[in-house]
């Protein structure tokens, strides 16, 4: 089975398109001028379609999280003690449940285990 190109023109030629047609050239016009599809030229300008193409599944983390993440790895690291695995997924998990409150206003709870989910843990435990 071969490998078929899905898109079958660049970004920027659609940006190209889609400047035009804000100035004024018709859809169609500009859609043969740059090469791009008419119909996906048309549900962007009307805003249907995002202007950035973006394949595939969303991302766990936002940009933003991301960036985070990142920060506080850089800042771990210069203190001597880079991240483990384990660490870098409990931070990530913190990020973005932080991220969704402040982005929400929802409730996010204490982020460290009280007394009693402690004394459960070791009557579990130990």
């Amino acid at each position: 089975m071969e490998n078929k190109k899905i898109l079958k023109y660049s970004e920027a030629d659609m940006l190209q398109a889609l400047g035009a047609v804000t100035s004024g050239m018709a859809v169609s016009t500009a859609s043969r001028t740059y090469k791009v599809p008419r119909t996906t030229l048309l549900y962007k300008h009307a805003g249907k379609y995002p202007i950035k193409r973006k394949m595939g599944p969303d991302t766990v983390l936002s940009n933003e999280e991301e960036q985070a993440l990142v920060r506080w790895m850089l800042h771990i690291a210069k203190a001597g003690f880079p991240a483990t695995k384990d660490q870098l997924l409990d931070h990530s998990r913190s990020v973005t449940k932080l991220q969704q409150y402040l982005r929400n206003g929802c409730d996010l709870g204490s982020p460290f285990p009280g007394n009693t989910k402690i004394q459960i843990f070791r009557s579990i435990r130990m």
